[in-house]
């Protein structure tokens, strides 16, 4: 099976060329698009606060698309936030995304529904990929996705173990169906849309005035280190459940790393299948997300995701009265780290 990896971009020529070189390196693999936005255009929005985007102009992005194209890279430029503020039908949004397409961006990441319509009925022949901020969980979501006019979908984070709503979404749709690797988001978190709300209006002088969602973010996998099991991620040496339940598309977050060496290392360790040290270090492609960040040993994960893929109901959601977690993560990290943990996000995050 071809696998295709869609990766964040530093904007960096020297990266292009060095994701060239991995192309060719690995049979089989392949790094097909790289992702991101500018930050001085009219759509500022997306799935990410604007403060951790690196700042690229709309006319050196124009230079960058070029070289990406002479390398035989896709550029998926990212307008998937979960709130536009009603932006989406002015005219200067619609002359922003057109000016994009005659550009030659080859696809568009979009998360509101009215905004991949006016997209589809703007560049007919553009690619459309529904982000994973529309939580596409099942068939009936799928379906309605592509009869909006998306070429491609990234799956809801929330069912990266229900292996059985996978297999029947990729039968559906085969080929069009991505999913993320590195997702830091615990599962069914209730504060995540609202964390997506906070990011898509963090565009002006309000950014990163008010940390609610991320204090809540890091207190709740500190508060209960089980909590970095629950997370949505895939290890490398899982890859192979997923190409077994039909997906050859995979994800790697990242827009806030800035350092293409390191998101370069981290898709090799996924191409494979293979990573000995922290996994929280992987997950966040070796750029903390914050400083109570334990040392998860991914080596002694091995065997964690079995039990999901060979008894599809074995989760139901009701972590207190399951334990499986729990008993898996006194295994691969230290205890004594973790109740220290647990005090400091006590005092940074409350």
């Amino acid at each position: 099976m071809k696998i295709d990896y869609s990766i964040p971009s530093d904007f960096e020529i020297k990266t292009l060329e060095d994701i060239s070189k991995l192309n060719r390196l690995y049979h089989g693999h392949k790094v097909t698009e790289i992702y991101g936005q500018v930050t001085d255009g009219y759509i500022k929005n997306s799935g990410r606060m604007l403060s951790m985007l690196k700042t690229i102009s709309i006319n050196s992005f124009g230079d960058y698309l070029t070289e990406c194209h002479k390398r035989g890279i896709k550029f998926n430029y990212t307008i998937n936030a979960s709130c536009m503020s009603n932006m989406e039908d002015e005219e200067n949004t619609i002359s922003f995304i057109r000016d994009l397409y005659n550009m030659g961006v080859d696809s568009f990441t979009v998360s509101i529904p009215r905004l991949i319509e006016i997209i589809r009925g703007k560049c007919h022949d553009v690619e459309i990929k529904a982000s994973a901020i529309c939580a596409i969980n099942n068939v009936n979501k799928a379906r309605a996705m592509f009869n909006l006019g998306v070429n491609r979908i990234v799956l809801d984070p929330n069912i990266t173990r229900c292996f059985n709503v996978i297999k029947r979404i990729t039968n559906e749709f085969p080929d069009s169906c991505e999913i993320i690797l590195n997702s830091m988001c615990v599962k069914n978190c209730i504060f995540t849309m609202f964390h997506y709300n906070y990011d898509a209006h963090c565009i002006g002088d309000i950014t990163n005035s008010n940390r609610y969602y991320f204090n809540k973010c890091s207190h709740q996998k500190a508060l209960d280190c089980a909590n970095y099991l629950r997370l949505n991620w895939i290890r490398p040496e899982d890859m192979h459940y997923y190409t077994d339940s039909g997906l050859n598309k995979f994800k790697l977050q990242g827009r806030n790393v800035h350092n293409g060496d390191l998101i370069l290392k981290a898709i090799k360790h996924y191409i494979e299948n293979n990573f000995d040290g922290n996994l929280i270090d992987l997950l966040t492609v070796f750029t903390p997300y914050n400083i109570v960040q334990p040392y998860i040993d991914n080596k002694k994960l091995d065997g964690f995701v079995n039990r999901f893929y060979l008894r599809p109901d074995c989760c139901n959601d009701d972590c207190r009265n399951c334990g499986y977690c729990d008993s898996y993560i006194s295994k691969c990290a230290d205890s004594a780290e973790l109740v220290e943990f647990k005090s400091m996000a006590k005092v940074l995050y409350t």
